[in-house]
């Protein structure tokens, strides 16, 4: 019995620093804390499986899907600062607000899927930094204005930003590539 308890002990003592290691629970609890609805209980997270989220070997973050979830509230700034995320996927959920800028900054983000919510506001020049965004899926929102010109600096599978209310012509220089194995009918 006093072996187990030193087991169980040791393992109370040192998981919460293994966890800070990779800082997933923290930056958990604080995205989630800022939304006001959010379908897991931060206090059970062991493992990024456990909240919808995939891992590297090292810990980061690279992977979120969310989606049809009926999450509610703004995007938590704390998503952008996630440096390694390449798949954002939030589709049919209840988000809101706006896009901020910081979004540029997360360079090995390839997909990103936030059809479905209630976006709003201009789509943020900043993605045109993405160089490794391959798929933008941004329907059904509210966004509003123009695609800015900087989304041309990439090279795109897929790109549907289709009903919202944005307007004028897609930016001149816009490319697409065909996705592996050739066009999709």
């Amino acid at each position: 019995m006093a072996a187990f308890r030193w087991i169980v002990s040791t393992l109370a003592a040192v998981l919460p620093l293994l966890l800070a290691h990779i800082a997933v629970p923290e930056t958990l609890a604080s995205i989630a804390a800022a939304l006001d609805y959010f379908p897991y209980d931060m206090s059970f997270i062991t493992t990024c499986v456990n909240v919808g989220l995939t891992c590297s070997d090292n810990g980061y973050v690279t992977q979120i899907n969310w989606q049809y979830k009926a999450i509610q509230g703004e995007l938590p700034s704390e998503i952008f600062q996630l440096m390694h995320l390449e798949y954002l996927y939030m589709r049919q959920n209840n988000f809101s607000g706006s896009i901020p800028d910081a979004i540029g900054n997360m360079v090995s983000l390839n997909d990103i899927d936030l059809t479905d919510n209630s976006f709003s506001g201009s789509l943020p020049a900043s993605m045109g930094q993405l160089t490794n965004l391959n798929n933008i899926s941004l329907r059904g929102n509210r966004f509003r204005g123009s695609i800015p010109a900087a989304f041309a600096a990439n090279v795109f599978t897929s790109f549907d930003v289709s009903v919202n209310d944005l307007s004028g012509p897609l930016p001149s220089g816009l490319r697409f590539s065909e996705p592996p194995g050739g066009p999709q009918l």
